[in-house]
């Protein structure tokens, strides 16, 4: 990647994308920044990241729920080389659940849930904007030549990604998740009645699922361009060790924290 380029993670909810944003973390320190959009908005906008430009000029990477393909994001959209994590679509979905239940303390079963609004397509629709769009999720891709990477595949995505980097400083061992459900109880029972939700998850995530098989045939194409299988696996053998973070990242984490709530937070929140 380039130096005055800006690595920016399109955060889909309930794709590892706690695991990754860590992994920028105690890369970058200081020079992260989680954005937070505007108050009762879920989109950073053109205006929010100009403004946290300017407040830090020297950053490496950005990442959020709110940082979104589809903005346009004027004099600083050259900078960005974005970076998102897709997830098989019917387990997303039902981690979704299963996190709204034991994290957001909703009581609602399962059925009616997925009936509500804003849990179709959720990943055509953190590309686009739009539930429906698939056809606009895979040209934002190759447009923006956006790197997909894969839940399902998490270990071999962190390895090619290093490699288009080409960045052999980035760390791309990572800690186990924290926030993963403590027991998928939820998850198990709907897996074991999976016959009598099949054609409303279907609703919910066929154009999903469509993008998905998608990005996974492009995914595998770009992984034979770069590695054979004997390479592959040895380098994520050597560099993902599951290990104890260095003092440096350690420090990285700390540093992050310190700028997120003694400088960002305040300032924006006065704006």
């Amino acid at each position: 990647m380039k130096n005055d380029k800006i690595l920016a993670f399109c955060h889909i909810i309930k794709a590892s994308g706690t695991t990754f944003s860590d992994v920028l973390r105690k890369n970058n320190g200081i020079r992260h920044l989680d954005a937070i959009p505007p108050r009762n908005c879920y989109v950073y906008g053109r205006r929010e990241i100009e403004r946290d430009i300017k407040l830090f000029p020297k950053l490496n990477s950005i990442a959020g729920h709110g940082l979104r393909p589809y903005v346009d994001y004027g004099s600083v959209a050259d900078k960005l080389q974005w970076v998102t994590w897709l997830r098989d679509p019917q387990k997303r979905l039902i981690s979704g659940y299963q996190h709204s239940i034991e994290k957001g303390g909703r009581e609602v079963d399962f059925e009616t849930w997925l009936q509500e609004p804003n849990h179709r397509n959720r990943q055509v629709f953190f590309l686009t904007g739009s539930e429906d769009d698939l056809d606009g999720a895979k040209r934002k891709i190759e447009e923006l030549n956006i790197f997909v990477g894969f839940v399902e595949r998490f270990d071999e995505s962190l390895v090619l990604l290093k490699k288009l980097l080409l960045n052999e400083s980035f760390d791309i061992d990572y800690s186990k998740p924290s926030n993963e459900a403590k027991k998928g109880v939820i998850a198990k029972e709907i897996h074991n009645n999976i016959d009598r939700y099949r054609e409303l998850i279907v609703h919910n995530i066929g154009l999903d699922q469509e993008l998905y098989n998608w990005a996974i045939q492009r995914h595998v194409r770009i992984l034979q361009e770069q590695y054979n299988k004997v390479n592959l696996s040895g380098e994520i053998n050597s560099t993902i060790l599951h290990g104890s973070d260095s003092f440096k990242q350690r420090l990285n984490r700390l540093g992050n924290k310190a700028m997120r709530n003694i400088c960002y937070k305040p300032i924006i929140s006065k704006n």
